[in-house]
């Protein structure tokens, strides 16, 4: 049976193919808090001296605080104020925090902790967290962290847990849920020069929300052939918090043309399978995205390639996920939505300016098909700047408005710390407040001042569903009622 959500979701789609409904254009979103967060120059005190970059953004919106995890920090900020609450702490000062030994601290080889992920999980009132660490050699590990309460200041417990049996260096997790697991994928570099694979990792979540949290019955599949789960496959965000399986999408092949699923089954088991039979998904080819320009001489941004940017989404049983891409010589954001049953693509699109690189994207969205998409942009008379787009999913077409400027580059960015690459990202953020799904949070990266980059997190709230509407066209008062209210 159809839950209230999800009827009053297929009703209002009904009202937008009729017309009854307008979709949530940029111009009828409003922007709400909008603050900086982490800047690189706050690094070196809290590093032994160290800065990051890229600081792979990342933050999540939970019931009172905004939790931001970069590379170096970790921070959290009162939802209402925007206020630091607390401390900003280094990431392997948080990791230490949560119990785990035996991090690299040596500041002269890279120190403890890089690529994290967070997020805030409403069915369960917990965040959840994710980064690797740095050994000085050989074999590197996944550390695990979930929160003691929906507090992300009021304590956490943290596991490590070996990336592969093999001699690897696990690098780029990528984090997805849903009620049964979280799931870590790693994309695994031989430390001894040999070929490069895949790892996955499942840990369910019972485990993690026991009264003394564990990692008991944790599975690693290991070592796993990119041919057949393709690089960087990323697990899904489950929306709807299914249970039994969860999809992973990697943009496999995107200039030939296709991406390819893979599928954690049984995950509500204690002997989840990784099954990669799925057939690959044809979809419009693109090429790898060319560096971003910016303002000055120093012209060029490093906008990676064609993975898929931080988690896909599972919303209502399609897949969505967003990616950098090469549109008419500029970096632009491709969109993908899968049927989750078929398999096949439903529809894609790509998010463009013909004069601003467009990179390092993520997107959240909601029950009634309202779509935030977060974003860098930079151009040959603008320094990168945090943007982010409003769409709208009526159940079968995606319309989305024009570009709206959350804060404005101030200066021109060059930190290469010696490497060939002026690297940026290597993502973002976007979520939902879980108590109200008709407002949403990104954090993204910009310039704020000459080479030195900085986070923004910015409250963007979408036009409710319209009730009255809906209450005329069907006559379900009390469901319409019900729907329009936020959670508490």
């Amino acid at each position: 049976m159809r839950s209230c959500c999800t009827r009053l979701a297929v009703l209002t789609a009904a009202l937008l193919a009729a017309g009854f409904v307008g979709p949530a254009a940029s111009g009828q979103a409003t922007i709400g808090l909008n603050f900086n967060g982490t800047n690189l120059s706050q690094l070196p005190a809290l590093n032994a001296g160290f800065e990051y970059i890229p600081p792979d953004t990342q933050g999540a919106i939970g019931p009172n605080h905004f939790a931001e995890f970069t590379n170096g920090t970790f921070a959290a900020y009162n939802k209402s104020t925007g206020a630091l609450v607390g401390s900003r702490i280094a990431l392997t000062t948080f990791w230490q925090n949560a119990g785990v030994t035996g991090l690299n601290l040596d500041p002269t080889v890279g120190t403890g902790t890089t690529d994290p992920h967070i997020l805030y999980d409403r069915f369960s009132g917990r965040w959840f967290a994710a980064t690797i660490d740095t050994p000085q050699s050989g074999v590197n590990r996944v550390l695990v962290g979930v929160s003691n309460s929906s507090d992300p200041t009021a304590g956490w417990k943290g596991f490590g847990i070996t990336s592969s049996s093999s001699d690897v260096f696990a690098d780029f997790p990528s984090l997805g849920i849903n009620n049964d697991a979280i799931y870590i994928s790693t994309n695994n570099f031989s430390n001894t020069g040999g070929s490069t694979n895949v790892g996955v990792l499942v840990v369910p979540k019972a485990a993690l929300l026991a009264p003394t949290p564990n990692i008991t019955g944790a599975t690693l599949f290991d070592n796993q052939d990119p041919n057949t789960t393709g690089f960087t496959p990323a697990p899904a965000v489950d929306m709807d918090n299914g249970t039994g399986s969860i999809p992973l999408l990697s943009a496999y092949n995107v200039p030939s043309g296709v991406i390819k699923r893979s599928d954690i089954n049984g995950t509500n088991t204690a002997s989840p399978t990784l099954n990669t039979s799925r057939s690959l998904i044809s979809v419009p080819a693109f090429g790898n995205p060319p560096s971003a320009h910016q303002s000055g001489a120093n012209d060029t941004i490093s906008t990676g390639d064609t993975r898929f940017l931080d988690s896909l989404v599972l919303q209502n049983g399609k897949i969505w996920g967003i990616e950098n891409v090469n549109s008419a010589g500029r970096s632009a954001l491709r969109w993908v939505r899968i049927n989750a049953s078929t398999n096949a693509l439903e529809d894609s699109g790509v998010i463009s300016d013909p004069a601003r690189d467009l990179y390092y994207g993520s997107m959240a969205i909601n029950d009634n098909g309202d779509i935030v998409v977060g974003f860098t942009g930079s151009s040959d008379s603008e320094f990168a700047s945090a943007y982010a787009e409003v769409g709208k999913f009526n159940g079968s077409t995606t319309i989305f408005g024009s570009p709206m400027l959350l804060a404005v580059g101030t200066g021109n960015y060059n930190v290469t710390f010696g490497g060939a690459e002026n690297r940026w990202g290597d993502y973002s953020k976007t979520t939902i407040d879980p108590n109200n799904d008709n407002v949403f949070w990104t954090i993204q990266e910009y310039a704020s001042g000459i080479n030195n980059w900085s986070t923004r997190i910015t409250q963007i709230s979408v036009p409710e569903p319209s009730c009255g509407a809906a209450l005329a066209f069907s006559g379900l008062a009390l469901l319409a009622r019900r729907r329009c209210r936020t959670r508490v």
